[in-house]
């Protein structure tokens, strides 16, 4: 495809605007726009979408140190900042919001409180296999010690048995 039958296509990624090229707003979405759309829209469906949409300041973590983008920069933000700010407070408004809302809570603090729940106990098993360790070790440390004690006895008998067996074999040499 020539690259004159890729700007009649309407699929074209990029078209001519008077001596530039632009993207084409009909192939490009852009997050920004959809959000300003859905707040002009203000249905409760719209607002909740372009609460969904709104993840932060505009273009945040980039950095370019050009002025005149600066200038451009933060004014945008906080346009964008206020106009969901307002699609949040409209959203408020509509009664299966609030509805969903005051759920959303009530969901929110049984989450916590069975998160809460679950660290006491995860704490508590924690503590418990902390003292079946202590109690594991020290009867491994208690039955090192009776085996040490009963190895010594045996080291002590084959002594003893050998020894017999010396004056045993020193005699029949004798004899």
């Amino acid at each position: 495809m020539t690259l004159s039958e890729q700007r009649q296509s309407p699929h074209c990624l990029v078209e001519p605007w008077r001596f530039r090229r632009i993207l084409n707003p009909a192939v490009v979405e852009v997050d920004v726009v959809l959000f300003e759309r859905r707040v002009a829209e203000a249905t409760a469906t719209t607002l909740q979408e372009a609460a969904e949409l709104y993840q932060g300041d505009l273009l945040a973590g980039l950095a370019v140190s050009e002025a005149g983008f600066e200038e451009w920069l933060l004014p945008e933000r906080e346009r964008l900042r206020e106009l969901a700010i307002d699609a949040l407070a409209k959203l408020l408004v509509y009664p299966e919001v609030r509805a969903a809302q005051q759920k959303l809570s009530a969901t929110h603090q049984a989450v916590d409180d069975l998160t809460a729940q679950l660290e006491r106990d995860l704490s508590e098993r924690r503590a418990a296999a902390d003292r079946a360790l202590v109690e594991v070790e020290r009867q491994h440390r208690e039955r090192r010690t009776e085996l040490e004690a009963e190895e010594r006895d045996l080291v002590a008998r084959i002594q003893a048995l050998r020894d017999e067996l010396r004056g045993l074999a020193a005699k029949a040499g004798a004899l």
